[in-house]
């Protein structure tokens, strides 16, 4: 018996390693990601279409100090979150504004490694879950999306956070997806559709009573 128990140690003592050793590449990937963008990153030119849009409304709401009444009222939840920042920005430029919109939706961006590589490791093995998260954040499509200071960067996390609280058995993470999908619908109001499959697999998994219905 003590051998058994010894050996059920080992491994789990080898999965937490493993674990441990995958954050340490995943934090050296995301590290990468940031500096390869930020390389790329256009700070000499200004924001261009949807981007100067969400530029406008978040310097709006940054100055007034209230939601404009001026803007289209649905997927305002990226220009609102920018307006935290433009609020604390000082200064004159109005490039530099625009440069804070494109290197957050970078971060952001490459901050979707994280919950990936989680997501993947539902499935797979850590090595596996790694490379699948470093296809991924290197993609160019996704490198230059990110660039651009539009909503795309900051609607894949949310979407990919959706989808991994979601797999959980616990009932509070999975009421966290059904948060993320309410913000996720502000982002983009297309992102309500996921209510129904989450609706759906919520009384699939926990049953339907009194107490999940309600």
């Amino acid at each position: 018996m003590k051998d058994i128990k010894n050996q059920i140690n080992d491994v789990d003592s080898k999965n937490d390693y493993s674990l441990s050793k995958s954050l340490c590449f995943l934090l050296i990937i995301f590290t990468a990601s940031i500096v390869i963008r930020l390389y790329y990153l256009p700070f000499d030119l200004p924001l261009l279409l949807d981007a100067q849009h969400y530029f406008w409304y978040a310097n709006d709401m940054s100055i007034l100090k209230e939601i404009p009444t001026h803007y289209s009222s649905h997927n305002n939840f990226w220009a609102s979150f920018l307006s935290i920042f433009f609020s604390v920005n000082s200064s004159d430029n109005i490039l530099d504004y625009m440069n804070a919109q494109r290197i957050l939706s970078t971060v952001l961006s490459s901050l979707t490694i994280f919950p990936l590589f989680f997501l993947c490791k539902k499935f797979f093995l850590n090595k596996y879950s790694l490379l699948g998260s470093l296809f991924f954040i290197f993609d160019p499509r996704l490198i230059m999306n990110s660039l651009q200071g539009i909503i795309e960067p900051i609607y894949f996390l949310i979407g990919i956070s959706i989808i991994l609280f979601s797999l959980s058995d616990s009932k509070k993470f999975y009421y966290i997806s059904f948060g993320l999908a309410a913000i996720l619908s502000l982002i983009r109001y297309e992102g309500l559709i996921i209510l129904l499959p989450l609706t759906i697999i919520y009384f699939w998994k926990f049953k339907i009573n009194k107490k999940s219905i309600l």
